[in-house]
């Protein structure tokens, strides 16, 4: 019976993983326009290094460098 499952299960949470990436790249803007993928990338901007260094005091890691340097890609 677990046998019959297991496959199953693995199927749905691949499509669940999938479903919510392609909903968080959606509601980000992410797969609009320029302009609306460089605002989410100044809201990104803002916004992880704040919840990085949150994580890194809850978890009680040292921050080895001073801060998160994020620059985009330039193909």
């Amino acid at each position: 019976m677990a046998a019959r499952i297991l496959p199953v299960l693995k199927l749905a949470t691949k499509v669940t993983t999938a479903g919510g990436a392609l909903y968080v790249a959606v509601d980000s803007s992410l797969l609009g326009s320029s302009e609306q993928g460089s605002q989410a990338l100044e809201k990104a901007k803002a916004a992880i290094p704040p919840a990085a260094e949150e994580w890194m005091k809850y978890f009680g890691v040292e921050d080895t460098e001073t801060a998160l340097e994020m620059s985009p890609m330039i193909f």
